[in-house]
Parts: C-alpha cells; structure tokens; sequence
C-alpha cells in the first residue's frame, strides 16, 4: 500500500472546484508518509523553463513483499505514483502468459507498480490508455504524467476499493489518497478516468500556464453488475393454466345445458324412457369407470412422485455446483489477498458470517506456522462499562472458539479492543479529519468503529506492557524469576545485625536500589517483546458481502414490493454506490494505520461469477416474514458455503451493523441526548 500526492502549482484552471484553495503541501505530505511508512519520495514534471507552472508527484510505500521506491519515472519524462494490487488483466492474453502455473500468483510474478506502468507509457492516445486502465483487475488508485500528451491522468478502480480525492482552485490543485480535513475536497469518482490537460497557452504576465480538467468514460460500464436473471418459477404457469382449463370447463357445461332445454316435450319423454331402460347399464359402466379413473389416478401420483423425486435431486445437486462455485471462487479470492505475506495475517472480526468466513479461508489457506490476529472493537461509556456486552463481542468470542475446534493447531490471536467515550472525544478530530470529505453521524460511528480496530498497535503494546499476570510469557517468568533469586541470596548473606542497621540506616537507600531493580526487569521483559513483535500489515474485511448477496432487511422489503427484478435492480445499485457509501470513508480511516485492508468479497472475478447465477440460488426470500428468513434465507449461499467448511454455528448469525455490533452508535444517542440520525452532520452534533 502506499500514499500518492499529486500537486499542481502556477498553473490556471478553466474549471476550478473551489474558489479558496486552503489546503497545505507541508501536512499532505506527512499525511500520506503515515499510510506507507517505509518509504517516501517526490518527482517534480519538467514543464520547461519559460513559465513559473509546476507539478510535483509525491508517493509513500508500506513494505509488504518488497519496497519498490514512489514515484518511478523514465527517461522520456513519464511519472507514476500508485497506490494498489493487480490481480490480472482482462482479456490480454501475452500478460496472461506471464503467469506462473498456481493459480493466485499474479501479484507476485512482476511488480505492480512497474507493470501498470508499463501498460500506460505504451498507450497511443487517450482512449487506448483509458481502455489499458480498465482491464486492471484490482484495487487501485494512481497518478500519472504523460509526457507526450501533456496530460495528468489519475483515477481509481472501478469499485472504487482505494481511497482518492482532489480539489482544484483557481491556480493550483491537489489530488492525495487523503485529504487534510481543511480544503473542500471531492472524492474521485468511479465512473471513469480523469486527466488535466496542460495547455501550450501561457498567460503573458503571470507566466502560468493553462490546465483543464477532462473525464474519460470506461468504456464498458456494467461489465460486474448484475444482469438479467429468470424471474418466474415453473409452479407460477402451471397454476394460471389450472385456472383456464376449469374455466373451459365450466363453459361447456353451460352450452350443454341450454341445449337441452330446447328439446321438445316428446323428445324428453322419449330420452326419460332411455334413460329408466338403460339405467342399470350406466350404473355398471359408471363403477367401471371410477375404477378406471382411479387406477389411472394411482398410475399418474406414482409417475409424479417419481419425477418429483428426479427433479428433486436434479436440483439439489444444481444447488450444491451452485455453492461449489462461490466457495471456489471466493477462496481464490482470500488466496490471492494473504498469498506471499511474510507478516501475520490481521482480520477486523464481528464473529458474523462474513469475517468468519473469510477467516476459516484464510486459515485454509496459509501455512500454518502463519499466525491471525482476530480484531474485536468494543465500545463502552467509561472504562468500567462491560465491553463485554456488546453484541459484537458475544459472537466475536464464540466465533473465535469455533474457529479454534476445526483447527486447534492454528496460532490465533483474540484482541479485544475496548474504547471508552473518554478514548473517542480524545481521538474525534482526527477521526473527522481523515473520514473528510464524509461528514455524517453514520460515517463517524463507522469510521470510529475502524479507527481503533485498525490502530491496534496501541492496544497490543499496552497489552504487552501492562501488569497482568494472566498475559505474562515464558521469557517474563525467567526475568523476574532471575531477579527475585539475586534478591534472595543477598538477602541469605547479611546477618541481622547488619539488616536492622541497614533498615535503620540506608532505608531510603534500599527502597532507590529496589526501585532501580524493578524499573531494569520491566526493561528487560520490553525489549524482550519488542525484539519479537511482528504486527500485521494486511487486514481482511468482510465488506460488500451484503451488498452482493442481499444481506440488508430493506432486500427483502424491496423483493417483497417488487419481486426479483425490483431485487435485482436493487442490488446493482447498492454495487455501484459502494465506493461512495462505504469504500472511501474506510480506506481513509483504515490506511492511516500504516496496514493495508483487502475485501475479499469485492474481487472481479466473484462478481462475474455472480452475474451469470440465477438471483434465486443466492438468496431465498420465500418466508412470510423478516424474522423468518433472516439467518437463513439472506446470503443464502454464503451461509451454504460456511457450512461446507464446518462452520454450522455461524453460519445462522443475523445480519448487525458494526455501529451497533460494537455499541460505538451508543456513545452518542446516551440518556439526555437528542435522537440522533445517521444523516445529521457530526459537526453540528459535537
């Protein structure tokens, strides 16, 4: 992961986003050094030397597999900063080549950054170079100078999964994986490509030169949304045909009578007198004939039975390809994020389907001397409020202890990480600041819920610091063990005599030396544990999951109004809106950390996948109410594939919100407090 900065100076724009430019060079900078700790650099564009115009392109690195130093340049005046992973590269078939044989190990076979380099510098024209950015599979954002067409590109993936934002005033302009909380930045769309055209025409007094602000459309827009999908079941025909066949017969039975009450008097006597002579025989033919409609009848239910039976096992083994599928892909998918890490391996763990899903994939999948951090957030009014009722903890624990039976040799590591109202007023600036440009009640319940679940290097070095007996290690007991036996020895050698004048002497004295001792044991057990404390780079979340497979109570209202097709629309909405809603607000707040977080759920294949699945073999609303379906019905194929892995507890959790999993919406809707709404803005609540 790394931090990209794009600053533009001197230079006049046609289009400016506002009309007081305030943000400040010197703080982005520091900024985007927190997000990629390992390495910074800067690059300034040659715009030659008859103009004041300057562009400045500043990248930072987070150390994962290898630091390749930001930003890479070459000798015809090209510069990128990028901030991302490529997983592959639709329909190009020579990069394919280029894989290795395993499946999943794309990311490792040549360095992202270069390669994406690489695609760009060798584009001809804008369109081809728009068209080489979309076929990146992958979370990105970046910044790109083109030397030959004088253009500034920068943009994100498609999903939207890496943070950037820009603002552009009157003569200069910012774009930065974050912002400073203090300009009016605009989040960067997902919808297509952005470039700053650098014009030849200078102004004659100021000696700026001309920049105008361009958007480049994708050229396949729904190429991972969902399409169109069988929306009438087979048993919906035939009832409508039961209804017109007893109609017909209904109608017929209607002309028949009135026929017969135009026969003539003579003509009825006559058919009475038939009718008395033959009785007996239509007596017997009738008996004769319920027997055979019977027989016929037992034929037909034993034929149906039959063929329900086939069709029952027709499909449920389509349900089984179906969910065969979805785990096989969504593995993959957790495979190509934790492939390759020489760190532990970080997941942000609610304990619901989702994380723990993602979690027994990942234990699946990695060797396993590979230890997991388990990142359970809790919030509480102070520091004796029970963390522990937070719902989030609850099933974070008995989640945990699941994971554990299916595979005890696994080193997980459980931290709780419990915050008080105290901790948030402590931190709630720098929360606003970097959530910004979003500003919301929800966002900051949310972005709360992830800034401390992120930052958990505070909590484990606490942990690791602090006085518990309970959390002690082995190498704590042998120092302390160390120096209570020195203690004692000296102790054994002194005589009484000289102990009373010692106490009545040097009293003062003894109690520096003890404290001297002790301050050198709890340095000693420090830097025992610091010199082997690895923290994790890379968190896994669950995000998307439910925007995918209809996880939110308003899918089933939705179906319930509309059917499929309103469900179906519904969803695509909610993908498309995700980097909006949730992906920039996260990745703002989560990078700051110094780690790099990964959604498994959100990768391009599973979605392809998804779109060429009936709507209906991933949920099944079929139930006459919420309560009913719920825990079964929503992300009815994501609980199927949590089952198939052994995790049956799990997978009949309900669907909780973290803001009020972890309790963080609470905090501020307490006693005395007016009802708070996730749409209010938090400035004004504060």
């Amino acid at each position: 992961m790394c931090g990209i900065l794009g600053f533009l100076l001197n230079i006049l724009f046609e289009n400016p986003t506002t009309e007081e430019f305030q943000s400040d060079l010197e703080k982005l900078v520091l900024l985007i050094s927190r997000r990629g700790p390992d390495n910074y650099g800067n690059l300034q564009v040659n715009l030659g030397s008859k103009n004041t115009s300057e562009i400045t392109l500043h990248g930072s690195v987070l150390h994962i597999r290898e630091t390749v130093p930001q930003p890479i340049s070459d000798e015809m005046g090209n510069i990128l900063v990028f901030n991302g992973e490529i997983f592959g590269i639709e329909n190009d078939e020579k990069e394919q080549e280029q894989e290795k044989e395993q499946e999943g190990q794309f990311s490792l076979t040549l360095n992202d950054t270069q390669m994406f380099f690489n695609k760009l510098v060798s584009a001809n024209s804008p369109d081809e170079l728009v068209e080489k950015i979309s076929s990146f599979r992958g979370p990105f954002a970046f910044i790109f100078w083109s030397a030959k067409q004088k253009m500034l590109w920068f943009g994100r993936d498609r999903l939207g999964r890496r943070s950037l934002v820009y603002q552009i005033g009157k003569n200069k302009a910012v774009i930065c994986s974050n912002s400073d909380g203090v300009g009016p930045f605009l989040e960067v769309p997902v919808g297509g490509v952005f470039a700053i055209k650098i014009t030849e025409e200078m102004n004659q007094q100021t000696k700026q030169l001309k920049g105008k602000l361009i958007k480049y459309e994708w050229p396949r827009q729904d190429i991972f949304f969902f399409g169109i999908r069988k929306q009438i079941k087979p048993n919906t025909i035939q009832g409508n045909q039961q209804i017109i066949s007893e109609e017909e017969k209904n109608k017929s039975n209607k002309e028949n009578s009135t026929e017969n009450e135009q026969n003539d008097e003579k003509e009825k006597e006559k058919e009475k007198e038939k009718e008395k002579e033959n009785e007996k025989e239509k007596e017997k033919e009738k008996e004769k004939k319920i027997k055979e409609e019977q027989n016929n009848k037992k034929e037909k239910e034993e034929e149906e039975e039959e063929n329900n039976v086939e069709k029952r096992q027709e499909k449920d083994k389509q349900d089984e390809d179906y969910v065969e599928l979805v785990l096989k892909c969504l593995k993959e998918s957790v495979r190509k994020r934790v492939v390759g890490l020489n760190e532990p391996l970080g997941i942000l763990f609610s304990g619901g389907i989702d994380s723990q899903l993602v979690t027994r994939l990942a234990d699946q999948i990695l060797p396993i001397e590979h230890k997991i951090y388990l990142f359970n957030v809790a919030f509480a009014l102070s520091e004796q409020g029970n963390h522990s009722e937070a719902p989030d903890r609850i099933t974070g624990i008995n989640s945990y202890q699941e994971l554990c039976k299916l595979n005890p040799k696994r080193n997980y590591e459980f931290v709780k990480i419990d915050v008080n109202e105290n901790e948030i007023k402590k931190k709630q600036e720098t929360i606003m600041r970097l959530m910004y440009p979003k500003d919301t009640v929800m966002d900051f319940d949310i972005a709360c819920a992830l800034y401390f679940a992120s930052h958990f290097k505070e909590y484990l070095n606490q942990k690791e610091t602090g006085n518990e007996k309970e959390n002690e290690t082995e190498k704590e007991k042998e120092i302390k063990k160390e120096t209570e036996t020195e203690t004692e020895t000296e102790t054994k050698t002194e005589t009484k005599t000289e102990i009373e004048q010692e106490q009545q002497n040097n009293k003062k004295e003894k109690e520096e030396e003890e404290e001297e001792r002790q301050n050198n044991v709890e340095k000693k057990i420090k830097q025992s544990k610091k010199s082997k404390t690895v923290y994790p780079k890379v968190l896994l979340m669950g995000n998307g999951a439910d925007e995918c497979f209809g996880g939110y109570k308003r899918h089933y209202r939705v179906f319930v109004r509309g059917g499929w097709e309103a469900l179906q629309k519904e969803l695509q909405k909610d993908v498309s809106r995700l980097y909006n809603r949730d992906l920039l607000r996260n990745d703002l707040v989560i990078a700051d950390a110094g780690v790099e977080v990964r959604l498994p759920f959100l990768d391009e294949n599973l979605l392809i996948l998804l779109n060429k699945i009936p709507l209906f073999k991933l949920i099944d609303f079929d139930g006459e109410n919420e309560e009913e379906i719920f825990g079964k019905g929503d992300k009815m194929i994501i609980r199927l594939c949590a089952k198939k892995i052994g995790l049956r507890q799990s997978s009949l959790l309900v669907k909780r919100a973290i803001q009020f999993g972890s309790r963080v919406s609470k905090i501020y809707t307490k006693k005395g407090r007016r009802k708070l709404r996730g749409h209010m803005n938090i400035r004004d609540i504060l």
